[in-house]
């Protein structure tokens, strides 16, 4: 009995402060002056006390929070969600979901069945190839950025720009089949073809991952952090939407199709497609975008 009392005493103690504090932090409009005299005077009337074993009497405490630094203007959110629609690098960031979940999420197993489709080498050397790529080169390229950012903040989001369109090009070597032999390699012949073709694939892949950071960043500097945690629950939502959409009515729904044309049936061919200068257009559309609202909208210009 007694333990079970301690612990609803500490339980409902841990609740009313944590309770409080999130109540501190849901409104920026509350000080950290206000919130530090709130929790000391909260603390007062409780008699917290962290060195007693046991507070029995806390949970019969009420929790007194001074009036004057609660919300009391209700158009607070109605505003927050006006400013959301007035930034720009937000927009952007939604026509960027919609761009490549349309284009590109209908073959993404195709590109990733790719990686582990040759028959010339074994499967724990291409295991080796992906631990390389995206743990000892990936650790590089971060310690690399991490260095450069403490004095130009802005090297990875302007990196990431330059960029282009990685994740298209990898999409495209991954599922057009022109990746699948190549024999001009110098040194392996078949094996050393698909070792070349697989690297090259993780590379771009590597070089999509840093886009996305990249990106991350940009939405850093120019965006609070609130705005971000919205803008990313509704793009979650929003590439569900174009995902399942694209599914029924993408013209690569039921494969590479001619967004990704088979460029070894020939390139001439092969660029002759229309949808494939579409699918390209509308992947470079997207770093122009993040340069021109950048630059309009970071908060540290560089």
């Amino acid at each position: 009995m007694g333990i079970s009392c301690l612990y609803h005493s500490r339980f409902s103690a841990g609740f009313r402060y944590s309770t409080l504090l999130l109540g501190f932090y849901h409104r920026r409009s509350v000080c950290s002056r206000q919130a530090r005299n709130v929790f000391i005077l909260a603390s007062r009337s409780c008699n917290y006390n962290p060195d007693r074993s046991s507070s029995l009497v806390d949970r019969h405490c009420p929790l007194h929070i001074p009036s004057n630094i609660l919300p009391s203007n209700p158009r607070k959110d109605q505003d927050f969600y006006k400013t959301l629609l007035r930034r720009r690098i937000i927009g952007w960031f939604f026509v960027m979901v919609v761009i490549q979940n349309f284009f590109m999420s209908a073959p993404y197993g195709r590109s990733w069945a790719y990686l582990w489709s040759s028959q010339y080498t074994p499967r724990w050397a291409i295991a080796l190839m992906v631990l390389t790529f995206f743990i000892v080169v990936w650790i590089v390229i971060l310690l690399i950025f991490a260095k450069l950012s403490k004095s130009h903040s802005w090297i990875l989001p302007i990196f990431a720009i330059g960029l282009g369109a990685p994740r298209w090009a990898q999409m495209l070597w991954g599922t057009s089949g022109y990746g699948l032999w190549l024999p001009w390699m110098p040194i392996g012949g078949a094996t050393g073809g698909a070792l070349a073709g697989r690297a090259l694939w993780l590379w771009l892949g590597l070089l999509d991952s840093i886009q996305g950071v990249g990106f991350g960043m940009i939405l850093l500097q120019t965006l609070t952090r609130i705005h971000i945690a919205v803008s990313l629950v509704v793009a979650q939502i929003l590439g569900t939407a174009i995902t399942m959409l694209a599914k029924g009515i993408a013209p690569n729904k039921d494969g590479p199709g001619d967004v990704f044309p088979d460029f070894s049936e020939g390139i001439i061919q092969s660029i002759s497609k229309p949808w494939f200068w579409i699918g390209l257009a509308a992947q470079l559309i997207i770093p122009i975008g993040f340069f021109k609202f950048f630059r309009k909208e970071q908060l540290s210009k560089p």
